[in-house]
């Protein structure tokens, strides 16, 4: 009833109640109701004077409520309307702002001054997602521009900001007129007197007022000018007669005429002449500002000389007369080129001058704009380097290094007793952010809150820059960012000099571009005059000094020093809090969640590792103030965290794996107030460690591994120090005092330059010792008294007593970890053996050794050894000894020939790795290691056993392989032979020969005609085994062995392309054929080389030129054409054998083809290889079975029962099995294609006649492309093909994409009315109508959407087995050999096109048009297709990319 009735809550007895109660009622119920009551009160009219009072105890009881119990209850939002804040038209819904996280629903409301959006907290809760914690708010004054675009059911709106954002929402059509109207009329206003300041009126004190803070007299009194007798104010610049963006009054020497001032103005860009801007309080030198000289041009280049040595002269002699200085210090931000085009005399006497060349402050500003779309497009990177690598791309960090540098040259100066003028083209632009930075670093006032104000007040707008001018033509005012960046990185190294934080800097920057404050809106002094600023507007000065306590500094230090920060670009460091503080929003979402969490359940370990922070907002941690760990490792953070001083408990502090380049002094000495007893900062690229790391005397525990410190000073001061670890540096003395710490158990510091080590005598609570890596000759002394170490490691180094160093660890009696790498061992002394009780992890890689010493077979605990990149050509028999080995590390040896069988001993072994070594076998033995070894690494050893086709299907294959060879293996002395080339250049022919060769019978048959699809043969020979069967040399054995080589000769005509490619096969020996009577291009030999490099990389190749006899090829004409088929194409392939030119007819050359082919064959690495016994017995049921089935072809499942036959039983090693059969060409079976997967195909060569059956020179059935199924019966005659197998045929030829069924117009039930395609034999034009559906140019409002395949060789049968992929998903409209188009429903086009020539280059282009081409799933679906093709069937690099125009 209260909550209905108006007048109750008006009742002062009840208001009364309301300002008491969070102060005595202790019922969490009655407080929540009464924020409910706070929220009723705000949609009631009260009056103007009791309005505030409920206002202030609202407010209070939800901040109470939410601290005490967690309550969150959202405010709607016009209770956070800022005073003369009003709203336009009510809050509306439906509205989305999108994230690259997800599309957050929500409401808006619209106001004078900003863009409110409010996400549905109900809505997101109920779903469990995350969602901004406030509302996102957008000043309109911080919009630089906007881009609209409809959608089907909203219209989406790209907000591009000046504060490094872009926001994107999306509106109902009807409330996007609200925000259109209220972005014309109060983004990008033109006229600052329509902008929000005029109409902010928030209630101030009179003694903040911010436009009273500065007076120049007060300033200039302060530094203790004296203007009673040297300097005074004068109104040179009345009416601004001489400079429009000075003030009237001018601080100039009081011996200076006026006359000379005015004359001199003219010479100065806008005149800008130098003006007064800092006094030293000691010495007395001055800091000016002005600009460069004009240039001078015409009659005025006469009169230049004696206007430098009058005016010019006379102004730089008073200034050091009155100054005493000895020298005027020009520092000028252009080159000194320029300076010389304008007539400028540089020798004068009394002048210095120092050209910094900056670049253009155009030039500055696409530095920023670059690095604002860095931050924003690429933030988190996937690496630390390229993010460091993509901050430096944009030049933003060089350029205001080279700036600050100058800041230090002006500081420089002046404490060298020379008076200084700053000055740049325009007298604005550099040289106001370069003399204030010049005095924060100078004068410790301007390090306070109100003398920050004052260094604002008189550089920015005293001496006015033009920051209304700035806004319409630079989005960022990049000279102000440049100050306020310049600030932040004198701030993050003596952050304890500043009475301010970086909240302000922040908060100054937000001012800058939302209009809020009337303080940035003006170009000068007269500007802000004419307009009524100080009456009509509130200083951003007045807010500071109101709200203090935001900007306060708690570590606040007054410090009279000289600054002087390292300006170097290698120790700046970006500043995240600003650049990156809208790019991170996930980030901090999981920021905030982190600290929300930790806050109610008050746990005291602060886990955010590995969260991609750029930084850490100091003041979020106040709120939990009872940590004692924060880890922050892996984070994006470049400087100590602020705030740490309000964790009095911390304990631990993670900071490993960011960007923290440099430390300040003050950083470290503010965490001395807690109980730090752990600091770990490494890997972050420090160079120096302050030294008031001593101050934290609690430090047990200091990691500042991979780093980049190349001196430490003492670590005396730190007397508990448990852990030292300072691995991976620049180090060339540890520090001082190391070699006392008698508590210290870990003393890491190997990889460092270290050439000499301290004694180690004392440190004998010593477990951990690590002095690897460095430059060392002598082992450290007192190592024998080191009882208690656990873990050594002495290597890298150049010790030179290795033998002696090894003897004195036997006293080691509770070592369990030695590292011996790089100490150049080439044995181990028996002492060694004294470690086997407790030694478990033995390191000898990078040594000489030959073979593992006997003495580490005896260490029986062992259970990590590493012997890699050392000599050994075998690992000892005894290797079985280490029971317990889990890891044997043994890759860049010799290792050859079979690997010991007695590495199968090693039961419990999980990581093996024999990789970069000459093994040809592995043994079975190791098939025993299944179940534990689960790393196990042995590429790029030339392995013969198991075959490269079981190794390409992975671990498991491997391991069925190896235990399948446990049970008797056999030897196989089997070879495909693959005879190939264009059509009638003589490899039938070659064949026989061949043949007849082999059986020394003398001359072949040589009359033949064109092979009709492939040919199979064999050819068969007697040769030499050893007793265990291996192949030895000619006459070495006792015994022969038959060589079976299967020869498979292919047809040369373009048409059988398509089928020859599932015959191709990479266990084979090639020999390419071609007519050395024509040029080489007439036998197409360049193509199928590629042909065979695309299927077969590295299978070897013999090349034939036949028709040597013919009467063209001469001696000289074949000697030529032979070394320029060498020189052409060996070194691209490098797998060719031979080139011989012979000739069938006169059998030229043939005895010694006969000998190349035999030793090419036997030198396979696969001959004579064993097989496990039941493979071959496979084998035979194979042949059996295809004897008896017509067809021969078996579903995989009945496949399976035969392998079952053959105790095949499990399914990994009957595909290792199948696969190697396959190889073999005793069967095929496509195990990696989808379509064809589940059949087995029992006998190649009837595949072959299927195939050659339709695709053929001996018929004309198939006309244009199209096969009329009523031939069928006069192709597939019976016995061999009966009817009742032509549906099942047809089917065949479409799983192998030779051919596609097209159902249109066919009698369902009766194949033979039906029509197939057959896409290798389609015309090569295109049809006469494809203009008409295909215009070359559309209409821009077609969408188009494409991609284009680029390949460097487009292997024959790639594009029919394209076209059949595509008509499986669509029947085709347009068909032609290199193209296919096709009409959708609902009017897109999809154009698919082979283009290009094997000379300049060939590609596929994939194209659609229409309303829906960009999300078109036919596309996308032939895109995935193209893809499994070329990359998984044809192994060919595909480079994709977007043709012109289309987008995605």
């Amino acid at each position: 009833s209260i909550l209905s009735s108006p007048s109750s809550l008006l009742h002062p007895l009840f208001s009364i109640l309301i300002l008491s109660a969070p102060c005595f009622i202790p019922s969490p119920s009655l407080r929540s109701f009464l924020l409910l009551v706070r929220l009723r009160l705000f949609h009631i009219e009260l009056t103007q004077l009791f309005s505030p009072l409920v206002h202030f105890v609202c407010a209070s009881a939800l901040t109470m409520a939410d601290d005490t119990q967690g309550i969150v209850i959202r405010q709607s939002l016009s209770e956070k309307l800022l005073p003369g804040e009003t709203e336009i038209g009510t809050e509306f819904g439906n509205v989305h702002l999108i994230t690259n996280m997800s599309a957050v629903s929500g409401h808006c409301l619209l106001t004078t001054f900003r863009l409110i959006f409010r996400p549905d907290a109900s809505k997101y809760a109920k779903q469990g997602d995350e969602i901004f914690d406030s509302s996102v708010q957008v000043p309109w004054g911080v919009i630089y521009k906007h881009e609209e675009s409809k959608e089907p059911d909203c219209i989406r709106l790209v907000l591009e900001c000046r504060d490094f954002r872009n926001l994107v929402l999306t509106f109902s059509p009807i409330d996007f007129k609200r925000v259109k109207k209220s972005l014309s009329k109060l983004a990008q206003v033109k006229k600052e007197t329509k902008t929000f300041a005029f109409v902010h009126a928030p209630r101030i004190s009179s003694d903040k007022d911010g436009w009273s803070l500065f007076d120049a007299v007060r300033d200039f009194h302060r530094q203790q000018v004296d203007m009673e007798s040297i300097w005074q104010f004068k109104p040179l610049n009345n009416k601004h007669a001489i400079c429009k963006d000075y003030p009237v009054n001018l601080l100039v020497p009081r011996a200076l005429e006026e006359i000379y001032v005015l004359r001199v103005a003219e010479f100065h860009h806008a005149g800008h002449i130098p003006v007064h801007c800092w006094t030293h309080p000691g010495s007395r030198m001055v800091l000016c500002r002005g600009s460069q000289l004009n240039p001078i041009a015409g009659a005025d280049i006469v009169n230049m000389a004696s206007m430098v040595t009058t005016e010019v002269y006379k102004i730089t002699q008073v200034i050091r007369e009155v100054t005493q200085a000895s020298n005027m210090f020009v520092l000028d931000a252009g080159d000194e080129a320029s300076a010389r085009d304008n007539s400028e005399d540089l020798n004068q006497e009394f002048f210095r001058y120092n050209f910094l060349n900056l670049p253009s402050m155009q030039a500055m500003r696409t530095n920023l704009h670059a690095l604002r779309e860095f931050c924003l497009r690429e933030y988190p990177t996937k690496t630390k380097k390229q993010w460091h690598d993509g901050v430096r791309n944009t030049g933003w960090l060089t350029a205001l290094s080279h700036l600050l540098e100058g800041v230090n040259e002006v500081v420089r100066a002046i404490e060298e007793r020379n008076s200084v003028m700053v000055r740049c083209p325009t007298g604005i632009d550099f040289t106001a952010p370069i003399v204030s930075l010049a005095q924060v670093l100078l004068d410790p006032y301007y390090r306070t809150i109100k003398g920050f104000a004052v260094l604002i007040e008189k550089e920015w707008l005293y001496y006015a820059a033009p920051f209304h001018s700035y806004r319409n033509e630079d989005r960022y005012v990049t000279p102000f960012i440049i100050f306020m960046d310049g600030c932040f990185q004198i701030l993050r190294q003596s952050p304890q000099s500043f009475e301010f934080t970086e909240s302000l800097l922040l908060f100054l920057v937000d001012s800058l571009y939302d209009c809020r404050f009337g303080t940035f809106l003006f170009d000068s002094d007269r500007h802000r005059a004419k307009c009524r600023a100080t009456t009509r507007t509130v200083s951003v000065w007045s807010y500071v000094m109101e709200n203090c306590s935001e900007f306060q500094n708690t570590q606040y230090q007054e410090d009279p020093r000289v600054l002087a920060p390292i300006f170097v670009e290698a120790n700046l460091g970006l500043w995240n809090g600003f650049y990156l503080r809208y790019a991170c929003q996930e980030q901090n979402q999981k920021l905030i969640k982190q600290l929300r969490s930790t806050v109610r359940s008050k746990h005291t370990a602060l886990e955010l590792q590995g969260m991609q922070l750029p930084a850490l907002p100091g003041h979020l941690l106040r709120h939990v103030p009872q940590l004692q760990k924060v880890d922050l490792s892996r984070n994006y953070l470049n400087r100590l965290p602020s705030g740490l001083d309000y964790l009095k408990q911390l304990g631990s502090l993670l900071l490993n794996d960011n960007m923290i380049t440099s430390i300040s002094e003050d950083a470290l000495r503010c965490l001395s107030q807690s109980s730090l007893v752990e600091l770990r900062l490494a890997g972050n690229g420090l160079m120096v460690l302050p030294t008031s790391v001593c101050d934290l005397h609690a430090l047990q525990v200091l990691d500042l591994s991979r780093n980049s410190i190349s001196v430490m000073l003492s670590l005396n001061e730190l007397k508990d120090l448990r852990e030292l670890f300072l691995t991976g540096n620049q180090l060339n003395v540890l520090p001082v005092g190391v070699e006392k710490q008698e508590r210290l158990q870990k003393l890491h510091c190997g990889g460092n330059l270290l050439a000499g080590f301290p004694s180690v005598a004392r440190l004998t609570a010593l477990t951990e010792l690590d002095f690897g890596g460095n430059l060392l000759t002598q082992a450290p002394n007192g190592l024998e008294k080191l009882v208690n170490l656990v873990a050594l490691r002495a290597g890298p180094n150049t010790l030179q007593n290795v033998a002696g160093f090894v003897d004195q660890l036997q006293a080691y009696r509770c070592l369990e970890s030695l590292d011996l790498q790089g100490l150049a061992i080439s044995t181990l002394p028996e002492s060694l053996a004294a470690l086997a009780p407790s030694l478990q992890r033995l390191v000898l890689c990078d040594n000489s050794l030959n073979q593992i010493p006997a003495t580490v077979l005896s260490l029986s605990k062992l259970v990590y050894l590493d012997v890699s990149n050392n000599r050994l050509d075998t690992l000892p028999l005894d290797i079985g000894l280490l029971s317990e080995l889990r890891v044997l590390l043994a890759q860049r040896n010799n290792l050859a020939g079979t690997l010991t069988p007695a590495v199968g001993e090693l039961r419990n072994l999980r990581k093996l790795d024999i990789s970069e070594n000459q093994l040809e076998n592995l043994p079975g033995a190791l098939g025993y290691l299944e179940k534990s070894l689960s790393d196990f690494k042995f590429d790029q050893n030339p392995l013969i056993t198991p075959p490269k086709s079981t190794v390409s299907q992975g671990l498991p294959a491997v391991f069925a392989y190896l235990q399948a060879l446990l049970s008797e293996p056999q030897r196989l002395y089997r070879l495909k032979v693959m005879v190939v080339g264009q059509e009638n250049v003589g490899k039938t022919a070659l064949v026989r020969c061949l043949s007849s060769v082999s059986k020394k019978r003398g001359k072949a048959d040589l009359q033949t005609i064109s092979t009709d699809g492939i040919d199979v043969s064999n050819i068969s020979f007697p040769w030499w085994v050893d007793d265990e069967g291996a192949l030895v040399p000619q006459g070495a054995g006792r015994r022969k062995a038959q060589i079976d080589l299967s020869v498979w000769d292919f047809a040369g005509q373009d048409k059988y392309y398509t089928t020859h490619q599932f015959f191709l096969s990479e266990r084979a020996v090639y020999v390419l054929v071609w007519n050395l009577a024509f040029e080489e291009e007439h036998s197409r030999v360049e193509f199928w080389l590629e042909s065979i490099h695309a299927r077969a990389k590295n299978c070897r190749i013999i090349m034939v030129g036949t028709h040597a006899d013919d009467p063209r090829c001469t001696q000289p004409y074949v000697e030529q054409t032979m070394q320029a088929m060498r020189a052409k194409y060996c070194k691209r392939f490098p797998n060719i054998v031979q080139m011989m030119p012979i000739s069938c007819k006169t059998l030229l050359n043939f005895e010694e083809l006969w000998l190349v082919f035999q030793n090419t064959c036997l030198n396979e690495k696969t001959m004579g290889e064993l097989l496990p016994r039941s493979y071959l017995e496979l084998e035979k049921l194979v042949v059996t079975e295809s004897k008896r089935r017509v067809p021969p072809i078996l579903p995989y499942a009945e496949y399976a029962r035969l392998g079952g036959m053959c105790n095949i039983t499990d399914e990994k090693q009957l595909r290792v099995a199948t696969q190697l059969l396959h190889n073999l060409g005793s069967l095929l079976h496509f195990g990696h294609d989808k379509y064809l997967r589940d059949t087995v195909i029992l006998e190649p060569e009837w595949l072959t006649e299927v195939m050659s059956s339709i695709i053929t020179t001996k018929h004309h059935y198939v006309k244009e492309g199209l096969l009329s199924h009523q031939a069928l019966p006069q192709i597939w005659r019976a016995p061999k093909f009966p009817p009742e197998l032509h549906s099942m045929l047809l089917s065949l030829l479409e799983k192998f994409e030779v051919s596609h069924y097209l159902r249109q117009g066919a009698i369902e039930g009766d194949i033979y009315s039906g029509v197939s395609l057959v896409p290798s034999l389609l015309p090569d034009v295109r049809p006469p109508d494809f203009a008409e559906r295909w215009p070359a140019t559309v209409d821009s409002a077609v969408h188009q959407y494409g991609r284009r395949y680029e390949l460097r060789f487009l292997p024959q049968g790639l594009f029919s087995r394209c076209i059949v992929r595509l008509l499986h998903l669509c029947e085709p409209t347009l068909f032609w050999r290199t193209g296919v188009l096709v009409e959708l429903p609902h009017g897109d086009k999809v154009l698919v096109q082979q283009l290009g020539t094997q000379a300049t280059g060939q590609w596929l282009d994939v194209t659609v048009r229409g309303d829906h081409a960009a999300t078109s799933n036919l596309a996308m679906l032939l895109s995935e297709g193209l893809i499994s093709l070329l990359e998984g069937w044809y192994r060919i690099e595909v480079h994709v990319t977007v043709p012109c125009p289309s987008c995605v």
